[in-house]
């Protein structure tokens, strides 16, 4: 019945046992066997406890090399829960207090490994039914959102670097793009793509359906599937959900007459999938559960995640301003502490020149020659907008800038962000590259600062920091 070869020879012994077991019921396919055999023989074998998570991790890795992402999936359920229900009752104690979480948890015997699947999802009916007489929903949530399956997030260190070239929405097209393409090799190879199995059915659906975008200021999140290839193939409403769901400690409720447990249960779910985001935006996030496939009717589970506002000050607002020309006198190209230290640096040179000063756009004098397309290494430039009749012996030992103006695309965010500022020149050019306009090469990057030390900037709590990009419209 089953190939020997796929499990190393010292284990061979456990699935000798197990292949006997099935036989003795009739059984003599490897393709006739279900979850009800694999759990059946479970409870034939805990009594076994020193042996039993060696037992359920054979035949885990059994199916998995056989590519039978079904019946691994459920093997595999009966692994870990113990620890997660651990986890969750050191969390409630943190979120409680210690008097608190006895009520719920001083008194109950603690799922182990080898609880079938059915009795996890009834212990967690009842521990979800005694958490809420002396717990919030919110609590409940802060304690499944605090556990996120202890996940890592080494993984995604990449996503920054992506979310700083590409901009938000070029962020959430390549976290779609990138599943795809890891789900079209896997298929390539005739490989699970992480534990489940993918076709040409399911990579299509994807395509069409994506799992990650952006409503307005919410990414919106798609949970990906836990068996796509069976849920797509699914007719009946809760075997779909049933196929959707990755949680061992609740999934089974699906199935049960009680029905699926609350969506409470889910924000660790939540908080598992917006560590990527997290990672993405270097800072904790909020978000909620939308729906779940714990709830009667809903096929998916989606959640929803809140964009910075401070971020959101900067990606979706491209705008194309006509920025009037005017003269400035420029300090060329300087180290930052030539240019704003010493008795001879510029900026010092150009304040007590004030007379020569004109305010040349939205009130200010100052600009940032931008730096962002140049070979400069850290240098920076200053540009002070003068009167037309200044002239070049008024301005020596430094030279006059005529700035044509034109058409800018621009951005901006709260002055000082240093992290924002980084990101503005690649969203800009992002939507640049994308529009009917294209860089005009020929004319300067600016920036400059807008309200500092006015009362605006008290209002607001901070200056405005100002990028523009010359653009012309493309040629055809």
């Amino acid at each position: 019945m089953f190939n020997f070869k796929l499990v190393a020879a010292e284990r061979v012994s456990i699935l000798e046992d197990f292949q006997s077991f099935l036989i003795k019921r009739g059984i003599n396919y490897e393709e006739d066997v279900t979850k009800n055999h694999i759990q059946d023989y479970i409870i034939e074998k805990r009594s076994q406890s020193g042996e039993i998570k060696n037992i359920i991790n054979v035949i885990h890795q059994y199916f998995h090399a056989a590519k039978n992402d079904f019946l691994s999936f459920e093997a595999g359920a009966h692994l870990d829960s113990d620890w997660h229900y651990r986890r969750i009752s050191e969390l409630a104690k943190n979120e409680l207090g210690e008097d608190v979480w006895r009520q719920v948890f001083g008194h109950v015997q603690m799922p182990e490994i080898g609880w079938t699947l059915d009795e996890l999802a009834s212990f967690t009916r009842q521990m979800y039914q005694d958490l809420s007489k002396v717990a919030s929903p919110e609590q409940i949530q802060n304690i499944m959102h605090n556990h996120a399956h202890g996940s890592d997030v080494s993984h995604y260190s990449e996503l920054r670097d992506v979310l700083k070239a590409k901009g938000i929405d070029g962020l959430l097209k390549h976290m779609c793009d990138d599943l795809i393409q890891s789900m079209e090799e896997c298929h390539a190879k005739g490989e699970l793509w992480w534990a489940t199995e993918v076709d040409e059915d399911v990579i299509n659906y994807l395509k069409k359906n994506p799992l990650i975008y952006r409503d307005g200021n919410k990414i919106i999140n798609k949970k990906v599937l836990c068996l796509p290839k069976r849920y797509l193939n699914e007719t009946d409403e809760k075997m779909k959900r049933y196929y959707a769901c990755h949680c061992s400690l609740k999934r089974q409720s699906i199935l049960q007459d009680e029905g699926g447990l609350s969506n409470s249960l889910c924000y660790c779910c939540l908080g598992y999938d917006k560590k990527q985001f997290e990672a993405a935006f270097g800072r904790e996030l909020t978000g909620r559960v939308l729906q779940s496939v714990m709830d009667e009717g809903c096929l998916e589970c989606i959640f929803e995640i809140d964009i910075p506002n401070e971020t959101l000050n900067v990606f979706p607002n491209v705008m194309v301003i006509n920025m009037p020309k005017f003269r400035a006198i420029s300090s060329g190209w300087q180290m930052e502490d030539d240019l704003y230290n010493g008795e001879d640096c510029f900026y010092g040179w150009i304040i007590k020149r004030k007379h020569l000063h004109k305010e040349a756009f939205l009130g200010s004098t100052e600009f940032f020659i931008d730096s962002q397309m140049d070979v400069h290494g850290a240098a920076n430039g200053l540009l002070f907008a003068v009167h037309d009749d200044v002239t070049a012996s008024d301005a020596a030992p430094y030279e006059i800038m005529d700035i044509k103006g034109g058409l800018y695309a621009a951005l901006w965010c709260p002055a000082g962000n240093l992290e924002l500022e980084d990101m503005m020149y690649p969203t800009i050019m992002k939507w640049v590259e994308n529009s009917k306009f294209e860089h005009d090469t020929d004319r300067p990057l600016l920036a400059q600062i807008i309200f500092p030390g006015s009362e605006a900037e008290e209002a607001l709590g901070y200056s405005q920091f100002q990028r523009y990009i010359p653009i012309k419209l493309r040629a055809e």
